[in-house]
């Protein structure tokens, strides 16, 4: 997971003096990255001499330095793919990149500025969540709640990606999946009013954070409905279901 600095992938306004200088500014193909090819673009507001080179600083040990820049054909727009490595914690790490472009002139021999939107964002982690059973267990509700909290956003969660599973998963639906903010949802299940058993559900893979990193899904605790006086696999009976005063007998 990362803290993603800018969702944007367009051009932004220039950096630099505003009264002379070529204007430049970078975009990426995609912002947050995950890991595979990050295509990043410079563009120039004029056609400029040589070829510009590339740096950049990321969060691990492992930089790049002074890479030579493709032109696309009118000396005003270039490109280089960056390789974005999978966090390893050392080499490779998640967070903040830096881009630094060397300075060239146009044909008068105007100076470039200082390129704008010189950050994006490395986010090569897998989402995560956290699933808690909300009621006491085993007790016999016919509605019962979980909390679910995911360690970053993630797009599209809805009732779909939602399995339920146990012994009662036949008898039981889900009632509501409540967006509380923060990556936080409240899920609540409707369950036998009779019977015995448990349930729970499953979160499938199809969820994705904002970098595109697949969820690799998860499990929920069971909920043990128990009903007919029945608690923990003992079965308790009466030597008589109306009781006066006098002697009753538990077995």
């Amino acid at each position: 997971m990362a803290t993603i600095l800018g969702m944007g992938s367009g051009l932004a306004s220039s950096g630099g003096s505003a009264s002379s200088g070529v204007k430049s500014a970078l975009y990426y193909s995609v912002n947050p990255a995950k890991a595979g090819v990050l295509t990043i673009s410079l563009t120039y507001s004029t056609a400029i001499v040589g070829t510009p080179q590339i740096s950049i600083n990321q969060q691990g040990s492992t930089d790049i330095t002074a890479q030579n820049m493709t032109d696309s054909g009118n000396q005003t727009t270039w490109t280089y793919d960056y390789t974005v490595v999978a966090n390893d914690g050392s080499s490779y790490l998640d967070g903040s990149a830096t881009v630094s472009i060397s300075s060239v002139v146009d044909g008068s021999g105007n100076p470039s500025r200082t390129p704008s939107n010189r950050m994006f964002t490395i986010d090569t982690t897998a989402p995560l969540s956290v699933i808690v059973l909300n009621d006491d267990t085993p007790t016999s509700l016919n509605v019962v709640s979980y909390g679910i909290t995911f360690d970053e956003a993630i797009t599209g969660f809805t009732t779909s990606d939602i399995t339920i599973t146990g012994a009662l998963s036949a008898f039981s639906s889900i009632d509501e999946l409540i967006d509380n903010g923060d990556n936080s949802f409240t899920l609540t299940l409707n369950v036998p009013e009779s019977g015995n058993g448990t349930v729970g559900f499953n979160i499938g893979t199809g969820l994705t954070d904002v970098a595109g990193n697949s969820f690799a899904g998860a499990s929920s605790p069971f909920y043990t409905l128990v009903n007919d006086a029945e608690l923990n696999g003992v079965a308790l009976s009466y030597s008589d279901s109306i009781v006066n005063a006098g002697t009753q007998t538990i077995t």
